[in-house]
């Protein structure tokens, strides 16, 4: 995890408290249990930091609704080819008056986990989350990030994220010439 991430995580734990799920919670190059008190962490793979292998498409459903007063997602939407549901899922799982925080890079080349799909800036979250009150924005040249407070159930999601250029694929046609 980059510094500028830890750096948001820390700055942004007082509003991170009670029951907090961490969503992408797979420990590949750091995790968000390093700067904050998490109490269950959900990934589509099992690994180190995974309580509970799950699409957080699904967390009201396994949780239930409004049953978390904290949720991280943490460099993780970008890797959600429907992003939407992650949001909705994981959106309707936590409680009114909760927090939610989310960062993303924007500027980072692609980076397969096991998929790369989307690139939001923060104009892109401040749009998702304008029904809501936003605590503090991620100010980053190559990272965007915001953490606010549920105010409603709405999340705008008519936001067009960029899409991140598929990765190159090696081509294993082979042209035999005659003659």
């Amino acid at each position: 995890m980059d510094q500028a991430t830890h750096d948001f995580l820390k700055t942004c734990s007082s509003v991170i408290i009670g029951r907090t799920l961490d969503v992408g919670s797979l420990n590949i190059n750091g995790s968000a249990r390093e700067d904050l008190h998490i109490c269950i962490g959900i990934d589509i793979r099992p690994g180190p930091d995974v309580d509970i292998v799950l699409d957080g498409r699904y967390a009201a459903q396994q949780f239930g609704a409004q049953s978390f007063d904290s949720i991280i997602c943490v460099n993780t939407i970008e890797h959600c080819e429907d992003w939407r549901g992650l949001l909705i899922g994981t959106w309707d799982a936590l409680k009114m008056g909760g927090v939610m925080l989310m960062t993303a890079p924007f500027s980072k080349g692609y980076h397969g986990y096991p998929g790369d799909y989307w690139r939001f800036t923060n104009e892109h979250f401040r749009e998702i989350f304008k029904y809501q009150h936003v605590i503090r924005m991620l100010e980053h040249d190559r990272w965007a990030g915001i953490c606010a407070r549920k105010m409603t159930n709405m999340l705008y999601l008519v936001v067009e994220p960029m899409m991140v250029p598929a990765k190159k694929q090696e081509s294993t046609l082979t042209f035999r010439c005659a003659g």
